[in-house]
């Protein structure tokens, strides 16, 4: 992960996270073996959201290191891959309507608690969302488009551990 990815996804968790915490009634019941499945679908409904709204794109998986942490007992936490499309959603133009459209899907999925930057950010338009599980899904486009979700504290299941994370 760049050097920059990693302080705009920090500042976007410090933005949810400084708001007073997640407010949800919905219990944080995803487990690490659902997990994948779970964010991947959120990430799929946010990809169309922008093809929809934005234009057409091609996106590609970007592999993201997850940085491991000693979590509650019987939680891990978790992180996706992210998505990358080299269009940029357009500040003037179609961001509105993904800002306005994506209120819907995120909801059904269980994100809440929506922040958006008004105007550029270093450089950077983003918006993003926090769930029960304390995942913050991040959407962010300068000269191109990235989605993400990171920082999620899932329930450990069946699993025996939590990958990368070794006692000490």
């Amino acid at each position: 992960m760049r050097g920059g990815d990693v302080l705009s996804a920090l500042l976007a968790a410090a933005l949810v996270a400084g708001c007073g915490g997640n407010g949800s009634s919905a219990p944080a019941t995803v487990t690490l073996a659902d997990a994948p499945e779970h964010y991947g679908a959120v990430l799929a409904d946010v990809r169309e959201v922008v093809d929809d709204e934005a234009g057409p794109r091609e996106w590609t998986s970007v592999e993201r290191a997850p940085i491991v942490w000693e979590v509650a007992e019987g939680r891990c936490p978790f992180w996706t891959p992210g998505w990358r499309a080299e269009e940029p959603i357009s500040i003037d133009g179609s961001r509105a309507q993904v800002v306005d459209t994506l209120d819907a899907v995120l909801t059904e999925h269980g994100f809440h608690a929506r922040h958006e930057n008004e105007s550029l950010t270093g450089g950077w338009a983003f918006l993003s969302a926090e769930d029960a599980n304390g995942a913050v899904l991040t959407l962010r486009s300068t000269g191109h488009t990235e989605v993400g979700v990171s920082g999620g504290s899932v329930l450990r299941g069946e699993a025996a551990g939590c990958p990368g994370w070794e006692e000490g």
